[in-house]
């Protein structure tokens, strides 16, 4: 009768480990969220309490953009403790758990144009951004005299004849050498 209960109590710890479920929680009731990149559900979702020991990463992504990701572990429990008494050590490995509520909180809103008094959220310069200031003007000078217009003056013929002898030589290119081989006799 011994070996029979201690069976069934066994058997019952073995089929609680996959009992159990953790509510997963948000404050956006259309957000979606997922766990380990699979969609859970919208606005609250579960995952499997009761497992082996993983870390598991919870995205809430709102309809407007807003997302959170969360990141949850199993962690050992009194039942992982009371199931590793019953089943000879078996729930230190299968029988880790998740707490009951997860909560995933998204950020707050961002004011958008379509708000009646908001402000355009493109429009708005960025935290510590100042404007450059405008250099000094300086104003236009103006002529104090009339400046009459200049007309390019005639080359005289003095200047013609003393334009060649300023210029500068043609350079002279030196004949190039022949060489000649040396006699064989030497």
């Amino acid at each position: 009768m011994r070996i029979t209960s201690a069976l069934v109590v066994a058997v019952a710890a073995c089929g609680a480990v996959g009992c159990g479920t953790s509510q997963v929680l948000t404050d956006e009731p259309t957000a979606r969220i997922w766990a380990n990149g699979q969609m859970i559900g919208r606005g609250h979702g579960e995952i499997q309490q009761r497992g082996m020991w993983e870390t598991t990463a919870i995205l809430v992504r709102a309809e407007d953009g807003r997302e959170q990701v969360t990141t949850v572990k199993r962690r050992i429990t009194g039942i992982t403790v009371l199931g590793a008494l019953l089943t000879y050590g078996t729930c230190l490995i299968f029988c880790w758990e998740y707490p009951d509520t997860i909560w995933a909180t998204l950020p707050p809103r961002v004011a958008s144009a379509g708000m009646p008094g908001a402000a355009d959220p493109w429009l708005t310069p960025p935290p510590g951004w100042e404007p450059k200031k405008p250099a000094a003007a300086v104003p236009p000078a103006t002529p104090t005299t009339p400046i009459a217009p200049v007309t390019p003056a005639k080359p005289t013929p003095a200047d013609a004849r003393a334009a060649p002898s300023d210029a500068m030589p043609p350079p002279t290119v030196p004949a190039p050498k022949r060489m000649t081989p040396p006699a064989s006799g030497q």
